[in-house]
């Protein structure tokens, strides 16, 4: 597992049919796979952000790279406590929401702490301060969260908006709501996605179209098989409906993050709660795939739980250790532009002082 870095955005399809009659690649996808983009607002933010980064980067002699040097500042501190608060949500739904989150402090040294037992603590879109550390949200699109301490910076997300949603959970939840709820507190406590792990399943994904594939849709415009059973690529399907991306988005999406020593690197764990079921057309081996699970991930790995203790370990000289590590990669962001923004500039003050 890796840690800190940006979130994916994906619908995640199921196979295209070859059999008659027809059948939508997204025809047999799990409603409760399906994650949705973040807010516009905050998603034009986030791209600001990395064009900063981009540019500092560029002009940067380091051999570290900046993009990795600057979200290894998205960890938590160990053994802090980090506040979370509902929008709404029945006192029932928070309650199992919050006792599914948990898992991760048996592992991870962290507190999470939801408020008042029964009540549970309130954010609001009309704060001016941020009322936690992660508010969660029901009425946006899908399901997403931002990583790590990215919740409470405010050239991101303001006090009045949501850094994790669960689209829908007040009319419906799904019957696996539970692996979602491990999966986006995942990123909260920040952790990456593992499908783009160095060691991942970037070789393992099938690009494109089979040879002479004829684009063929069904009655919602979304690519299936063609009439010689010839399957259409991930670019393909993933360029149509629902997702509609571009080239460009579905590589920033699916493909492999440059390895780092800014990153704590666990081997690649296929059965990580932060790795995405893909249905077995995705891959060239299809089911021989080492990426791939007959089904979606459901529970904390041994992979998951190792990460998480590595990344907040307990015991103050293993915190020291992790501090020093940070502060020697976090180095190179001393004389970097990216310290004009305040919350950046506080976050690598705190490492260095630390460690």
């Amino acid at each position: 597992m890796r840690i800190v870095a940006s979130l994916i955005l994906l619908c995640a399809v199921a196979q295209p049919a070859i059999a008659q009659p027809a059948i939508s690649v997204a025809a047999e996808l799990p409603s409760d796979v399906c994650v949705g983009d973040f807010p516009d607002a905050i998603e034009a933010r986030l791209a600001q952000r990395d064009r900063m980064v981009a540019l500092a980067h560029a002009a940067s002699t380091s051999e570290v790279g900046l993009f990795s040097v600057f979200d290894s500042l998205k960890t938590w501190t160990p053994g802090q406590t980090i506040k979370v608060a509902f929008d709404g949500g029945s006192a029932q739904m928070r309650a199992e929401i919050a006792a599914a989150a948990q898992e991760w402090t048996q592992y991870a040294n962290l507190k999470l702490d939801f408020g008042p037992a029964g009540t549970y603590r309130d954010w609001s879109p009309a704060d001016t301060e941020y009322a936690a550390d992660i508010r969660i949200s029901f009425d946006y699109g899908g399901y997403w969260s931002l990583v790590g301490s990215d919740s409470t910076d405010s050239s991101i997300v303001m006090a009045g908006e949501p850094s994790m949603n669960f689209g829908g959970y007040k009319q419906y939840r799904p019957p696996s709501w539970r692996r979602t709820v491990l999966h986006e507190f995942g990123h909260a406590l920040g952790f990456h996605h593992e499908h783009q792990h160095p060691q991942g399943c970037e070789a393992e994904f099938r690009w494109s179209d089979d040879p002479g594939y004829t684009f063929a849709k069904d009655e919602h415009g979304q690519f299936i098989v063609d009439a010689q059973g010839r399957r259409p690529g991930i670019y393909t399907v993933l360029g149509g409906p629902p997702n509609n991306w571009p080239p460009q988005k579905v590589d920033w999406n699916l493909r492999r993050l440059q390895s780092s020593s800014s990153y704590q690197l666990h081997p690649f764990d296929r059965l990580s709660i932060m790795k995405y079921f893909f249905e077995s057309w995705m891959f060239n081996a299809g089911t021989g795939s080492f990426c791939y699970t007959p089904i979606p991930n459901a529970l904390l790995s041994d992979g998951d739980k190792a990460a998480a203790r590595d990344a907040y370990p307990a015991g103050q000289a293993a915190i020291e250790v992790l501090f020093r590590e940070r502060g020697e990669v976090l180095e190179p962001l001393k004389d970097s532009p990216l310290l004009e923004s305040t919350v950046t500039a506080q976050r690598v003050e705190r490492v260095l002082e630390n460690g």
